[in-house]
């Protein structure tokens, strides 16, 4: 993700994973001008027609200046060593799983659940769309559903479940269901409930 790197251990990060780019969020785009448009109340509104005052929609954050792992999904090469040491001393193995979106792994953990439940002669015809901190693994197995999880009810997340649905196609689900998380703000790109 773009950054700021202020100095070691120290960084400052526009936006977040899902929504918006780092760089739409400090440079702007039709999707954010509209955004903002739309959520102006309607007395800035009027002070900007009959006063002639305009809203400020814009800040003064710095300009990125380096790529780091994202805050709340990234991965720190600093905890390398601790992880290491940690396992050598206590006999653990270490697998390395690495992707590029928080997301990617979805598709693997739901594939692998599916094939787990063929191999148990269990049902496996049922989706369990999860989101972000909203997990629920015990439903999932006590109802053999499979569980997908998801970042955040953006429009990106709600692109990678209906990839993973149409690989599904021939072997598909008959029934789905959803956690919705919600955030508590309207903001850029949220994924439809009624789709």
């Amino acid at each position: 993700m773009a950054v700021h790197k202020v100095r070691d251990r120290h960084y400052f990060q526009s936006g977040a994973v899902g929504g918006i780019t780092s760089e739409e969020f400090l440079q702007g785009s039709t999707d954010v001008k509209e955004f903002v448009e739309s959520e102006k109340p309607p007395l800035t509104k009027m002070a900007g027609t009959v006063m002639g005052k305009e809203h400020k929609t814009d800040w003064d954050a710095p300009a990125s200046n380096c790529e780091a792992p994202e805050a709340e999904w990234g991965y720190a090469e600093g905890l390398t060593d601790d992880i290491v040491e940690f396992a050598t001393e206590h006999g653990f193995k270490i697998k390395y799983i690495d992707y590029d979106h928080a997301e990617d792994a979805s598709r693997l953990v739901a594939d692998a659940d599916r094939q787990w439940k063929e191999q148990l002669r269990r049902p496996n015809d049922s989706i369990l769309v999860e989101s972000f901190i909203l997990m629920e693994p015990w439903l999932a197995i006590r109802y053999n559903l499979t569980p997908f999880w998801t970042m955040f009810p953006v429009k990106q997340s709600f692109e990678r479940l209906q990839e993973y649905l149409r690989i599904c196609q021939g072997k598909g689900f008959k029934n789905g269901f959803s956690f919705l998380f919600c955030s508590g703000a309207y903001s850029i790109r949220l994924a439809k409930l009624d789709k």
